[in-house]
Order: C-alpha cells, then sequence, then structure tokens
C-alpha cells in the first residue's frame, strides 16, 4: 500500500531527511563472550578467532576460549539481523567435544546458503593433533557433535604447525577448509591440505595443495581463502621455501572441482622483511574479479600493507601502504562491501601495549582511501581484527581486549563492533504502465522508499511507500528516481528510471554540453567535474542533496572545460558528508543527474 504522507509530516520527514540521512556511524562495542572468568582469548602469534557474515544476513564470530577449567574450547556467539542490529544469540555455546582434555583452538568459519554454518578448528595436541570440524544444519536448535576433518593416521598437525590459521571458504551448499601438515612423509616440511564439502559431507579423502616449481616443498602458515566465481577458490598465504627463509605471500587461484592450480604467484619477493598474516578479497564485476590483499610487512617497524590484482591489468600492486604516516601498523583485514568499495581494519600500533582497531576504506573508483576511524575503545589494548560485511553493506569487526581483566597476562576478551552503513541502493527500476518497480532486500530497518520525479525543470517529492512498486501518473516524458531511508534517515543513492520516450533524450543536449564524472570521487575536501560544452552559451551545473533539495548552482563560462566544488553550500557553509548528485542546465535543458559522494 502507498502511504500518503501530509505535507506537514512531509515536510518534517524532509528535514529530518537533509540533517541525518548521511549519517552513518558505529554502534556500540559489544563483549561477545558471555563468561569472563578464566581466559576467553589468546593473543598469539596469529588471530584465533573467526567472523562470517551469512547470506542471510546474519553474523557468525568464533572463538578458542579457555572458561572451564584452563582448557581450551571453541565457542560461538551469532547476531540475527533486526531493525536495532543487536539481536545477539542470548548465551554462546561450545560447539567442540566436552569430555577431552585436548586442547581445541584456532577456529574458522563460513556459512551455506541454506543458512547452515560450518566451522573447522584444530586439535593443539604437541604430537597428532587434527583438524576437526562440526555442522550447525539450518532448521536445528544446535550444533551436530564433531567429527575429523583431516584424516588421522598419516600426517598431522602439531605446536610445530607455526600460526595454525585455518581458513574456510563457502558457496552455495559446498565449502573447502585448507590447514598446514607436517609429518615424517612431508620431509621436515609443512605444505598445505585441503578437504572439500559437497552434498552434506566431507569427501572421503584429503587433498595436498602441490605448488608449481615447488610440489610439497614449502611451509605455510596464515592461510585465507575466498570463494570466487563458480568453481574457483582464491588462496592466500604465507611460506617459506628451500630456496627464500624468508616469510613471504603467495596466491593461488584452485579450480573446486579438479582440484587443479589455474594460477599461482609469489606476491612479494624480499629477502630482508618478511610479509605474513594476509587476508583476501574479491571485488566482483560484471568483466570478472578485482582481488584485495592485505598483510604485515615486517621492517623496522611493522606496516599494514595492501596489494591489489585488478581484473583488467597483468600485474599485482604490492606494498599499498594503508595508513600512509609513520606510525606502525599491523595484522590488517580485508572484506568486500556491497557498496562497492573495500573495508580494511588493522591495530595500530603494531602489537604494542597500547593498540587499538581502526578502520578506513578504499575506493577503488578513484584508488584513495578514506578517513581512518578508531574502532574500539578503553584505555588498554584491543588487538587483531577480523572484518566482514553483510548483504547491506554493514561492516562487522570483532577483535580481542583486555581492558576487563588488564592485571592479568593473557586474560582478553573478545569484542564486537559494528558499523550501520546507509541502505544499499535499489535495483532493476523500471516503468510498468502506470506504475514504478524496482528490486530491493528485506532490510531490517527499512523506514521508507521515497520517490522522485525529475523534470528538466526541478526534482520534486511525489511520494513514498513501502512496497517495491509505486502507483502515479508516469508522463511519456518523466524520470523518475527511488531511494530508500532506513530508520536513522540514512538515505540510498538514488536509483533514477525513465519511461521508455525519454532513454534517448534530447541529441542536442547530449551534443552541446555534457558532464563526465567527477574526480576524484568519493571525495575528501573538494572535486573537479569535467565539461563538454562546444558552443558559446552560459551554462549551470546544480549540486542536489539525496532529497532533491538544490544546494549549490556553479556557473560555467563559455569555453570552460571544468568546474571546482569546494563541498559548500550557496551559503558559503560546508555540507555534510554523504551522496550528492549534479547535472547541467543549458537553454532550458537538463542533463541526467550523477552521483559523487562526499566522504570526511
Amino acid at each position: 500500500m502507498e502511504i500518503r504522507i501530509p505535507k506537514l509530516i512531509l515536510a518534517a520527514i524532509l528535514v529530518a531527511t537533509a540533517t541525518h540521512c548521511t549519517t552513518a556511524g558505529w554502534l556500540e562495542e559489544i563483549r561477545v563472550n558471555t563468561v569472563t572468568d578464566g581466559k576467553q582469548a589468546s593473543r598469539g602469534s596469529d588471530c584465533p578467532w573467526s567472523l562470517a557474515c551469512g547470506p542471510d544476513g546474519r553474523a557468525h564470530v568464533i572463538w578458542e576460549d579457555r572458561r572451564t577449567g584452563r582448557e581450551l574450547r571453541v565457542f560461538y556467539r551469532g547476531k540475527s539481523p533486526s531493525p536495532t542490529w543487536d539481536l545477539w544469540d542470548s548465551t554462546d555455546v561450545n560447539i567442540s567435544p566436552i569430555d577431552t582434555s585436548d586442547m581445541l583452538g584456532h577456529p574458522s568459519v563460513g556459512a551455506l546458503d541454506n543458512g547452515s554454518i560450518i566451522s573447522v578448528y584444530v586439535e593443539e595436541k604437541p604430537y597428532r593433533g587434527e583438524l576437526c570440524g562440526t555442522i550447525w544444519p539450518a532448521g536445528f536448535s544446535s550444533w551436530n557433535q564433531p567429527e575429523f576433518v583431516s584424516i588421522p593416521g598419516g600426517n598431522h598437525l602439531t605446536f610445530t604447525s607455526t600460526g595454525w590459521q585455518t581458513t574456510i571458504a563457502t558457496n552455495g551448499h559446498r565449502a573447502i577448509t585448507f590447514w598446514p601438515y607436517v609429518g615424517d612423509s612431508l620431509e621436515n616440511h609443512r605444505p598445505i591440505f585441503y578437504r572439500r564439502y559437497v552434498s552434506s559431507a566431507w569427501e572421503t579423502t584429503e587433498q595436498p595443495l602441490a605448488l608449481p616449481g615447488l610440489g610439497l616443498f614449502y611451509d605455510a602458515k596464515n592461510l585465507s581463502a575466498v570463494w570466487a566465481i563458480a568453481d574457483t577458490i582464491y588462496l592466500v598465504f604465507a611460506a617459506v621455501t628451500d630456496e627464500q627463509p624468508i616469510y613471504n605471500i603467495y596466491f593461488v587461484k584452485l579450480h573446486f572441482p579438479s582440484g587443479e592450480i589455474n594460477l599461482f604467484e609469489q606476491l612479494t619477493d624480499d629477502s630482508v622483511n618478511s610479509a605474513q598474516f594476509p587476508y583476501v578479497a574479491r571485488f566482483p564485476s560484471e568483466n570478472g574479479d578485482d582481488i584485495y590483499l592485505s598483510y604485515t610487512e615486517y621492517g623496522q617497524i611493522l606496516k599494514a600493507k595492501l596489494a591489489i590484482k585488478r581484473h583488467d591489468l597483468p600485474e599485482w600492486i604490492t606494498g599499498v601502504d594503508i595508513v600512509g604516516d609513520g606510525n606502525s601498523s599491523a595484522f590488517p583485514c580485508v572484506a568486500y562491501n556491497p557498496h562497492c568499495w573495500i573495508d580494511l581494519a588493522y591495530e595500530k600500533p603494531g602489537n604494542e601495549p597500547n593498540s587499538q582497531i581502526f578502520h578506513r576504506r578504499y575506493f577503488p573508483e578513484n584508488e584513495s582511501f578514506g578517513e581512518e576511524e578508531q574502532v574500539s575503545g578503553g584505555d588498554y589494548f584491543s588487538k587483531r581484527p577480523v572484518i566482514a560485511c553483510d548483504i547491506y553493506g554493514n561492516v562487522h569487526v570483532t577483535y580481542i581486549s583486555n581492558r576487563d581483566h588488564p592485571e592479568i597476562f593473557g586474560d582478553e576478551e573478545v569484542y564486537y563492533r559494528m558499523f550501520d552503513s546507509p541502505p544499499l541502493k535499489p535495483t532493476d527500476v523500471f516503468v510498468d504502465g502506470d506504475t514504478l518497480r524496482w528490486n530491493y532486500p528485506d532490510l531490517p530497518d527499512l523506514r521508507i522508499f521515497v520517490i522522485f520525479q525529475i523534470t528538466a525543470a526541478e526534482t520534486t517529492m511525489i511520494g513514498s511507500t513501502r512496497n517495491r512498486f509505486f502507483r502515479h501518473t508516469l508522463g511519456p516524458d518523466a524520470v523518475f528516481g527511488v531511494r530508500a531511508l532506513d530508520l536513522e534517515y540514512q538515505g540510498s543513492p538514488l536509483a533514477v528510471s525513465q519511461s521508455p520516450s525519454v532513454i534517448a533524450h534530447s541529441p542536442q543536449l547530449t551534443y552541446e554540453f555534457e558532464l563526465g564524472p567527477n574526480y576524484p570521487n568519493p571525495f575528501n575536501r573538494s572535486t573537479v567535474i569535467p565539461i563538454t560544452n562546444p558552443s558559446a552559451l552560459p551554462a549551470t551545473i546544480e549540486i542536489i542533496d539525496i532529497c532533491g533539495r538544490l544546494v549549490r548552482r556553479l556557473e560555467i563560462h563559455p569555453g570552460q572545460n571544468q568546474v571546482f566544488w569546494d563541498g559548500k553550500n550557496s551559503a558559503g557553509l560546508s555540507v555534510v558528508s554523504g551522496r550528492y548528485f549534479y547535472r547541467g542546465v543549458q537553454d532550458a535543458l537538463t542533463s541526467r543527474p550523477q552521483m559523487m559522494t562526499l566522504v570526511k
């Protein structure tokens, strides 16, 4: 049902939207573990906790915990989507065997498309340890009994498996997990093995990852994997070889059904400064994947670094400094965001008693970083972040902190914080007779969809609805826009549709006056809008906010090929962060609006 809003209420919504719709922010920090006596998490050299977001929007946190008699166990707690984003499971649960004296830790977690959760973790024995796993099937109230994922009796995991960090990648109903192995047959090396999960069961055998030119003669640690398109897996890890005894970062592209390695690359090549603790994320596009990889470089000081492989370039770009200053930083983690940027979390200073967790975005469109934000609070340290983004574009970060028991060495708790992002842009907007239609996910904190009519003269809000359609008198020459608003009045990018007769638009306007993509975009303080203006007529550029209100007019003189916007309105005041639109106006003709993002 369409929502008809009285004029006074509509005016209040417009004011509130103009004030708040561009404001997104970090929600309150949460301690994930519900019991604090004993040792909840250990700050090892690696990261013995894991975080994943499922296709249903649920967040999953898993960690190693010593609360019961200081025996190491694996605990889990999840959070479901809700309008206030705080619907946590009432308590955390032990998903590892209870009736054993063996220590169990270094877990990884993933989610299947049917809502099932799958986890693997390590038997931390001095000798003959194995990789274990368990599943919480969709529709059931508890986790299954654990089982061995690695095959007992041959190779094994032990304390010599430096950096026990396992990894798991999921896609649909399938999963694959990787781990480092040692054994008599491996001749004192520590190569990677893997096992696939298909049709609700683990395959009968585990497989070695024999690398081109190396075979199994390498020592691996710090594994991270992500599922790519169809049957492709991206795996990254740190390793030393007989020829290169310094840890460097390696990348593998693996075909899931056959186990064939389609690509193997060494990304860092340093004989002095090692590179360790990589994480990998894929940035999907119509033309192929861009791959982003974060890692820690060990030089005179620790530095959080980023490596990038664009689908249209043959080589990796490595050594990109995430922080960009002279301070130490370390243990970065990377995640793709459906808003089409990359989210990064890291600690700064790196591995120090006063380390805190920070967040930063990377915008691939203009190859730039956003502002740095501190995520963790408290007067004591927070370390070893893991980051993930959900289907709504929200950012989730988990890490450890000693703020609850700073007097006890090694007694840390698991903390979590979420960034409540603006709503995603509506998709597939089209005109169907007298009805405007679009697609949108079931956003838990959706307030309303706001509908705009965009003409050559003005942009006007014509109504709102909670449906995925809007009935109105749709003129043959009208352009319509749809924007989602959440409960905090954060607004999505404007999704624009046209009636068929307007798609061609005015050829004179396209030829006489065009605006190119502004750069940089997103931008921090100012941006440049390129102009193609072969005529001698004066023109203007209108800056419009997400509510369709005019922010400022910029005059264009004949022959001018660009215009500069300093992020201020017509009163000379700086505008707030958020999404804005610009369009050209010349001789009563108006160009299509284009979006730009101001990030402060």
